[in-house]
């Protein structure tokens, strides 16, 4: 497991925020936004990871509900730090006075075994608007997603089985550089699927990664398995 396994061990780390704010909803405090992704940062670095890492950065974020109190709620954050997307659960509470307190912990994540991918045969890219590419090339693939010519979605697919696909989320397809994405992959032989987010710079590198055969795909994510 690495660093996640040693982040799985129940991090959390208590901080005032000067805002009052409790969701990334319209109207975001960016200094709390800024003050958990420091706290994680400082997390990451305590469990292992380089100071060479550079910042921590929020890719995504989702509302997973209220407490009963009334005064907490709980968010989903999945945050890239070092090349890699972790997805962290973080708890808000209001302390009365105008400011928050927060906590989080790594989301338990499914680490499955790197698949064994057929990066000597030929694939083949499947996209929206293009259809269907074959024996495609860095090249190829590189066109696509820099013409954005995937409009909703991009599959890459090996020639035994396997494949990655990736789409951003938002609705606002003209533009998936600014928007996360969901990224998801099967291994042909579990035949299990799982699944991460990501933003478009680190979609591209894993793409262009699995095209080549490599493994440094895998690595860039904390995975989710689909049928749990």
């Amino acid at each position: 497991m690495g660093l996640f396994g040693k982040l799985l061990d129940n991090i959390a780390c208590w901080i005032l925020a000067k805002s009052g704010l409790l969701s990334l909803g319209p109207g975001v405090s960016e200094q709390l936004k800024a003050d958990v992704l420091d706290s994680i940062r400082g997390s990451l670095l305590r469990a292992g990871m380089p100071a060479s890492a550079g910042p921590a950065k929020l890719v995504d974020s989702e509302m997973l509900g209220a407490l009963p109190t009334g005064a907490s709620c709980i968010e989903r954050w999945y945050v890239e730090c070092g090349g890699r997307v972790m997805p962290f659960d973080i708890r808000f509470t209001a302390d009365g006075r105008g400011g928050t307190y927060f906590d989080f912990q790594l989301h338990p994540t499914a680490y499955p075994p790197v698949p064994t991918i057929n990066g000597t045969g030929p694939m083949r890219l499947s996209s929206e608007k293009l259809g269907e590419l074959t024996n495609v090339t860095a090249a190829d693939l590189e066109r696509v997603l820099a013409d954005n010519l995937f409009a909703q979605f991009v599959i890459l697919f090996d020639s035994e089985g396997s494949f990655i696909q990736a789409a951003p989320k938002g609705a606002s397809s003209d533009r998936p550089e600014t928007e996360p994405w969901g990224v998801e992959y099967r291994d042909r032989t579990s035949g299990k699927q799982y699944q991460s987010r990501a933003d478009s710079p680190l979609v591209r590198r894993a793409l262009l990664s699995y095209l080549r055969g490599e493994t440094e795909w895998h690595g860039m994510f904390a995975w989710e398995d689909l049928q749990r």
